[in-house]
């Protein structure tokens, strides 16, 4: 017998996909198909737990199960000097909000056989632009990825990870034969919300609207083409807003239209072997990055138009673990078929648990205390630098932001938690690196806004996780 979960009829719509993932990661069968996912029906009794409905037993028996049977996957984040934090950590919670572990991976890690056993590798956006043996000084690390990705292993970039495996540039791997509009001076095009529209059909696009808004931070522009293997299911729609949030560079309008707008932004193949997603906007940043950008362009500008009532409405509807972006991830993982058995060898022993420790109590005490003191500091930045009317909204957030705070360093801090050890431990090690982000004094109020909203995200995932796991291990 079997569980079906339509996606689309539960509150929190990818809270059906963390539990398939996880209870793959438990041994019990699972299955995702584009509307649904369905589970062993010895699951039943964890659903009310978790806020879930299933359809009736006699529905779900008609048929098989739908869509491709999960397992437990081996993910690694490339995580180096040429990618820190915050790229790295955007991924993490994307990841972690689809239920799906990982941990992170540096050059020497790579170049020492890492990828071995792993089903896939994520290269976030940074400075895998110029190459990573160029940028980490190590030889050998570009050689690693590119047999990787020969021999079967699956790969998804963004931004300068889509860079890095493009054609046109001597520190690139050029396993996809395509040169962006601009390569080495990439930074013409801007920072920006754009619309992205998808290809209807199309496994990437799966369960999503013609078209959705993503994060660009001048990511490749590629050009259609139809004679190299490779799909475009999205191209470049109408901008929504130029931005300055971290890097002051707003796109242009006008240079948008006549450079961007109708080219392609995500490309996908399966051609020759290689498995490869490539986006060049910013799926995984979420929507509290999205709703940075917003803030300090829409809010700022219709705040004195529309009042602090609809501002603050609009600032508190963006989703945070249920973004429509992760789909985009999700569908990447299902089109490169990672989890099919004979994708790549099997390790002899599961990597990514083998030094999971859990939770560093005292070191989750310094993280707490490192935020509380950033959260102080940003209240007086915000007095000091920001008009009467906007300083209030940005009051607000950070309120909104100390109260959940609250609420997850007293579940982080209590040992009966039954936080996931490999993913507490990761957690331990994402946000000890964010620490010195958070004291960063030269950004503006918004900016530190979004930096110690992410913490938030991360934690509140992994959290997700954990009720998760508990739910399934009460079963067994």
């Amino acid at each position: 017998m079997q569980l079906e979960i339509d996606l689309q009829r539960q509150p929190h719509r990818l809270a059906p996909v963390v539990l398939a993932h996880r209870a793959a990661a438990h041994g019990f069968a699972a299955h995702l198909a584009p509307d649904a996912v369905t589970l062993d029906s010895g699951l039943a009794d964890a659903l009310p737990e978790l806020g879930l409905t299933a359809r009736a037993q006699a529905q779900a028996q008609a048929g098989a199960a739908r869509g491709q049977r999960l397992r437990h996957l081996r993910v690694l984040i490339y995580a180096d000097a040429a990618v820190g934090y915050p790229y790295h950590a955007y991924y993490a919670h994307a990841l972690w909000s689809l239920g799906i572990e990982h941990r992170r991976v540096t050059a020497a890690e790579i170049v020492a056989g890492a990828l071995d056993h792993t089903d896939l590798l994520i290269m976030p956006g940074g400075f895998a632009t110029w190459g990573l043996d160029r940028a980490e000084n190590v030889a050998g690390v570009d050689a690693a990825i590119a047999r990787f990705i020969d021999e079967g292993g699956a790969y998804i970039g963004s931004c300068g990870g889509a860079f890095y495996l493009s054609s046109g540039r001597p520190g690139w791997l050029g396993l996809i034969p395509r040169k962006p509009l601009y390569s080495h001076e990439y930074l013409q095009p801007g920072v920006g919300l754009v619309n992205v529209d998808l290809a209807a059909g199309h496994a990437l696009c799966a369960g999503l609207p013609d078209r959705i808004e993503l994060p660009y931070y001048h990511g490749p522009i590629f050009a259609a083409a139809s004679d190299d293997g490779c799909d475009a299911p999205a191209l470049f729609g109408g901008l929504v807003m130029p931005s300055r949030l971290f890097i002051d560079n707003p796109i242009d309008a006008a240079h948008y239209r006549a450079a961007q707008q109708g080219q392609v932004a995500i490309i996908a193949t399966r051609a020759q072997g290689r498995r490869v997603v490539l986006f060049s906007p910013h799926p995984e940043m979420g929507e509290f990055l999205r709703q940075g950008m917003a803030t300090d362009h829409y809010v700022r500008h219709f705040l004195p138009i529309r009042g602090d009532k609809v501002m603050e409405q609009t600032l508190r509807f963006y989703e945070r673990e249920d973004c429509i972006a992760f789909r985009l991830i999700l569908n990447a993982v299902t089109y490169l078929d990672i989890h099919a058995r004979d994708a790549r060898p099997e390790a002899d022993a599961d990597s990514q648990h083998a030094s999971a420790a859990g939770i560093d109590y005292a070191r989750w005490q310094q993280i707490d205390q490192a935020w509380r003191t950033a959260a102080v500091r940003v209240a007086k930045h915000i007095a000091e630098t920001e008009e009467p009317e906007f300083a209030e909204l940005l009051d607000n957030e950070l309120t909104r932001r100390r109260d959940e705070w609250d609420e997850l360093n007293a579940w982080w801090s209590r040992p009966s938690n039954d936080a996931t050890p490999a993913i507490a431990a990761e957690l331990m090690n994402v946000l000890t690196e964010a620490i010195p982000s958070w004291a960063h004094s030269g950004q503006r109020p918004v900016e530190q806004l979004t930096l110690l909203e992410l913490p938030l995200r991360l934690a509140s995932a992994c959290k997700r996780i954990a009720e998760h796991d508990r739910a399934i291990r009460n079963l067994q």
